[in-house]
């Protein structure tokens, strides 16, 4: 049944079912033999702050499709972490498997609370030969990650602080269901690998500008584009799959 999914208890907490159709970008309007292969398969659950849904050097034994909220890669190769990849409701937690992969190189977290849809990786591997409508979207996925580890490594290496936080509330904004973005100044700190006086500084400035807002645990974008100029070409938006 394509509309109906099951759901689950994660770590001993439940996990109320949600009835919206999914809003991930790779699943959402697939055809419909396409939609009732991997229909049969897909679990719903509710996501909270920190859930890893990935581990480094563990097997990927399960594929997340997000249709709210956000996760971050994060590389730990460094003393201090920093993330290299954002996923949202446009891509899938698991991309290293549809390259061939089967473990993970970085862990991967939930950053907000956030909903979506698993699949176990050896049913996944399964019923995608049969599926070339999605295979084309991750494919056309795979592209805008690579477009944007570039920007991150641009971000990184030339960019001003307050290009890379604006980079970042930009990055989370693409992500949110509207212009009030819940996060903290921690969250972005470790999110560009700075210090968070650092980013407290790049936000009273960027609020003296009315570029946005800073209240307590959330950003409010005031002026889109302005952030967007701020963000000194390190900012780039996928393309629509």
């Amino acid at each position: 049944m394509a509309s109906e999914h099951s759901y689950e208890q994660l770590d001993g907490v439940p996990h109320t079912p949600f009835q919206d159709k999914s809003r991930n970008s790779l699943l959402d309007e697939l055809p419909e033999n396409e939609s009732r292969l991997v229909e049969q398969d897909l679990k719903g659950i509710n996501l909270r702050p920190n859930e890893r849904l990935v581990e480094k050097e563990k097997a990927i034994s399960q594929i997340y499709f997000l249709d709210e909220g956000w996760a971050s890669v994060m590389s730990t190769g460094s003393m201090r972490p920093v993330e290299v990849a954002m996923i949202g409701s446009e891509g899938m937690v698991g991309l290293s498997v549809f390259l061939g992969a089967t473990f993970a190189v970085n862990n991967c977290l939930m950053q907000t609370n956030g909903k979506g849809r698993r699949i176990a990786t050896a049913n996944f591997q399964r019923i995608l030969p049969e599926m070339p409508i999605l295979r084309q979207r991750i494919t056309a996925y795979v592209h805008d990650r690579l477009l944007q580890s570039y920007n991150a490594v641009v971000a990184t290496t030339v960019g001003s602080l307050e290009a890379r936080v604006s980079r970042a509330i930009l990055m989370c904004h693409d992500r949110s269901a509207s212009d009030e973005i819940t996060i903290t100044q921690d969250q972005l700190a470790r999110k560009i690998g700075a210090n968070r006086a650092g980013v407290t500084n790049v936000l009273h400035l960027l609020e003296g500008q009315r570029v946005i807002a800073s209240r307590r645990r959330c950003v409010l974008i005031i002026d889109r584009v302005r952030l967007e100029k701020a963000a000194a070409g390190t900012y780039a938006r996928g393309a629509p799959h």
